[in-house]
């Protein structure tokens, strides 16, 4: 006679096996989909001011300014496990930007004529004195341990060649001239670029300084200069994205169609660019800027600044401790690895739904064409583009991540061709 024992045993085996079965099934029947990788991912900050500037030097140690416009307090943190966890190691009133020449040595920069450096990692700090007196110091680069330069509003440009020690103002331009970033291939050669009543926003110096030229005569003006090499170089603002390949003698205006305002920039090399900016904003180009995608950040705060180490791995910060990073580059939608050819347009309901805070929506291309992908709140509002590019003919999925929006109901629609399309999902916290 069987016992009770034998029955719930012989009940959990069958259902056990029943949902290995199911699981089998799930897998085996999307072995046709490409699911997107997890593309840019919050990490915690633990700070709620805006966070301006971040540095890494290698996959794990890296540096952020963080500036409460409130109470024009900073904080400089730093972490060495790759941005999981964070460390305070200075705080001051109001900085603005940093700049590390390796991981004990570090200069930052702020408003007051304020010039902090340390030798030993951030542990100790030394106060410099600035000859701009209480103009405020935007841009900082060193070239090596001893050589460095500062860009300030008033004309400022400064530079060392003892570490700091002693600065040199060699100021330029007119007394109303607000430079927020430098740049510089050796101790002589280098560019500065801003904001300035006339627009002329980029100025070069072959002689450290001494002499200065305007190379550029764009209307508004750039946050962010950098160069992948001695040839090609990239500035981000205002004025959009514009680029030189020429050593900075003469710059033009990047394939990119759109009106933001740009306030970061990391160029990981002559191709491979990334900005970003207000409204979320985060921009790739994987061609020296002839096109550009932009990626979902999650975010509709402003971002401020960007720093990769490779072409997969980078960090994005912005306002209210915003702090992002990634480890594919950014990307949040892939080819179809499949050679299957969908007969029709397909938007498939997101799943899970409800959920909490990312959900997969998946889609099916019959055909090679554009697509539009955005997410609106239940306002009817926009809130994320997802994909904003041409794809080939096969099945998608992408992540929406919501971590940055409240409980509700919100919109999906999908938009190729003739085809539109649109569902509803819940968010629930």
């Amino acid at each position: 006679m069987m016992q009770k024992k034998d029955i719930i045993d012989g009940r959990f085996e069958l259902k056990l096996k029943t949902s290995l079965i199911f699981l089998f099934l799930i897998i085996s029947g999307t072995n046709n989909l490409t699911y997107s990788q997890s593309g840019w991912y919050p990490l915690s900050s633990n700070t709620t001011y805006n966070i301006v500037d971040i540095q890494f030097l290698d996959n794990n140690t890296g540096y952020f300014i963080a500036n409460d416009i409130f109470t024009s307090y900073s904080i400089v943190k730093k972490t060495i496990n790759g941005g999981s966890s964070w460390s305070p190691i200075l705080t001051i009133p109001y900085l603005n930007r940093l700049f590390f020449i390796n991981q004990n040595t570090g200069t930052v920069v702020g408003a007051l004529g304020t010039i902090r450096r340390t030798t030993d990692g951030g542990s100790t700090w030394i106060t410099q004195t600035s000859p701009a007196g209480s103009n405020a110091l935007l841009g900082v680069k060193f070239i090596n341990s001893n050589t460095g330069f500062i860009a300030g509003d008033f004309r400022t440009t400064l530079f060392t060649t003892d570490g700091g020690t002693n600065w040199v103002n060699r100021s330029f331009g007119s007394s109303k001239a607000l430079w927020s970033d430098v740049y510089f291939f050796n101790e002589n050669t280098g560019f500065v670029t801003g904001f300035t009543p006339a627009g002329q926003t980029i100025i070069k110096t072959t002689d450290a300084g001494f002499t200065w030229n305007y190379v550029q005569g764009l209307t508004g003006g750039f946050y962010r200069i950098s160069f992948a090499n001695t040839l090609t170089g990239f500035c981000a603002g205002t004025s959009g994205i514009v680029k030189s390949t020429d050593s900075g003698n003469n710059w033009f205006n990047t394939n990119f169609t759109g009106n933001y305002n740009f306030r970061g920039l990391s160029i990981i090399d002559s191709n491979n660019l990334v900005v970003v900016g207000d409204g979320g904003k985060i921009f790739r180009t994987n061609n020296s800027g002839l096109n550009w995608l932009q990626q979902t950040s999650g975010t509709t705060k402003r971002l401020y600044g960007t720093f990769f180490i490779n072409s997969n791995t980078g960090w994005v910060t912005g306002d209210t401790g915003t702090l992002l990073k990634t480890t594919n580059g950014g990307i949040t939608a892939i080819q179809p690895t499949s050679n299957d050819i969908p007969e029709h347009y397909t938007l498939s309901q997101n799943y899970p739904n409800p959920f909490n805070p990312s959900t997969h929506i998946n889609y099916e291309l019959p055909s090679s064409n554009f697509v539009l992908l955005k997410v609106y709140n239940v306002n009817g509002k926009e809130i994320e583009t997802l994909v904003n590019e041409k794809q080939s003919a096969g099945s998608y999925s992408i992540t929406f991540n919501a971590v940055n929006y409240p409980s509700g109901v919100y919109f999906y629609r999908l938009k190729s061709g003739s085809f539109t399309e649109s569902k509803r999902m819940i968010l629930v916290k």
